[in-house]
């Protein structure tokens, strides 16, 4: 068990090491690649012990899976069970005797973004199918002319528009809730099903895969017209606000996105610090700097709650902050490196211990 979780915490450092690039098509190639290796690893390692009945602490074990299906590296084309909920549930049955595994709000939208993966992947592996296998009829496998909204780069799993909106509730106005998630800047016009989220996703899928062209041509125009009219629908979908209320915090602390404990932290769970200026304290939780009530384990939780978990709506500047010192936020550019932003900036703000 110990050699199992140690596994699992090791992998979300990994695929850090590994980031997609926007513009550098060999880059994004590597990401990919590196993807699938390390959803291969935390597969064989979470399958092993629900396939076993292997009983588990869900307080230490839990956290590591969530943080992992964030980065989209728990399962490859989450096949294995289904979902981040549809997990939950078997590990519950099988290797969590002590009871029902806790629910963060951050697992709604985690269950969204997992399943919307796995229909997308589904539905380009019936494109495969039918040009490579098999002929389908028009009608048949109806999933390959519809609107998914990850980008179409088959492993990457950026997901466009209002993710989560509807499920998170966000102390925001439509206006803002909108720009959540930013919409995809390349998409095809002609059948509608390809968009991308950068131009090296473009360029893997359109000349080196070659998917694009041999799948568009294919594509009849009444298909073409289902899935614009889907894709527009989606696209111009308003979100619903939430309340006023502030989120309350909670002892004892735990990680706001993956709900690791600061007793988990300590274990190893927390592999990166959050401070890019204190590398000598890579472990231990670091509160947001900007409404200074919610706590993370690691920057890519952080990152994740930000743009995916409703934190940025909820997130408001704590103006009983003593000593009346600036809020710093750090976000990335577009290699992505690090880089210094006003708190007025859509990066989320930098956590502080």
């Amino acid at each position: 068990l110990q050699l199992c979780f140690q596994t699992l915490s090791l992998l979300p450092r990994l695929a850090e090491s590994v980031p997609h690039h926007k513009t550098d098509v060999r880059q994004v190639i590597i990401h990919f690649e590196g993807k699938e290796f390390l959803s291969a690893a935390a597969c064989e390692t979470w399958d092993t012990l629900y396939d076993y009945g292997i009983p588990v602490d869900p307080e230490k074990f839990i956290p590591v899976l969530r943080r992992c299906a964030m980065l989209d590296i728990l399962d490859k084309d989450w096949n294995m069970l289904g979902g981040w909920e549809d997990i939950l549930k078997g590990l519950e049955a099988k290797c969590c005797p002590s009871g029902p595994v806790t629910r963060l709000p951050c697992d709604a939208v985690l269950h969204e973004q997992t399943t919307i993966l796995r229909n997308a992947r589904n539905s380009m592996q019936c494109k495969f199918f039918s040009v490579r296998f098999m002929r389908y009829t028009e009608d048949q496998a109806p999933q390959r002319w519809r609107y998914f909204p990850k980008c179409s780069a088959p492993a990457c799993s950026n997901i466009e528009g209002n993710l989560g909106m509807n499920t998170i509730s966000t102390t925001t106005s439509n206006k803002n809730a909108s720009n959540n998630n930013k919409m995809h800047p390349y998409r095809c016009r002609k059948c509608w099903y390809f968009h991308y989220c950068s131009k090296a996703c473009m360029e893997y899928c359109d000349e080196i895969m070659g998917l694009h062209p041999k799948f568009c041509k294919d594509t009849p125009s009444s298909k073409a017209t289902l899935c614009q009219k889907e894709t527009e629908a989606y696209l111009l979908s308003g979100t619903t606000a939430g309340t006023d209320d502030e989120p309350a915090l909670v002892a004892p602390i735990v990680c706001q996105a993956c709900g690791a404990s600061e007793d988990v932290v300590g274990l190893g769970h927390n592999m990166n610090s959050m401070n890019p200026n204190d590398p000598n304290n890579p472990h231990g939780m670091k509160r947001c700097s900007k409404c200074q009530k919610v706590y993370y384990c690691s920057r890519q939780c952080q990152e994740w709650d930000w743009r995916h978990g409703g934190h940025k709506q909820s997130c408001k500047p704590n103006n009983k902050t003593s000593g009346g010192d600036a809020v710093v936020s750090v976000g990335l550019d577009a290699n992505g490196g690090v880089v210094s932003l006003s708190s007025s900036g859509t990066n989320p703000p930098q956590a502080l211990n």
